[in-house]
């Protein structure tokens, strides 16, 4: 294998996991959001 063909999968394979991580993060946002949320209020009643 020559060094550019293994730069260009190194570079599919880090493009995928930081895509893969984006779309978790698109859906754990809301999630985070809420939980902040009930953070904040539960450290108003505390």
């Amino acid at each position: 294998m020559s060094a550019i063909t293994q730069g260009v999968l190194t570079k599919q394979i880090v493009h995928r996991k930081v895509y893969s991580k984006a779309r978790m993060g698109k859906t754990l946002e809301p999630i985070i959001r809420e939980l902040e949320k009930w953070g904040k209020q539960y450290l108003k009643v505390s």
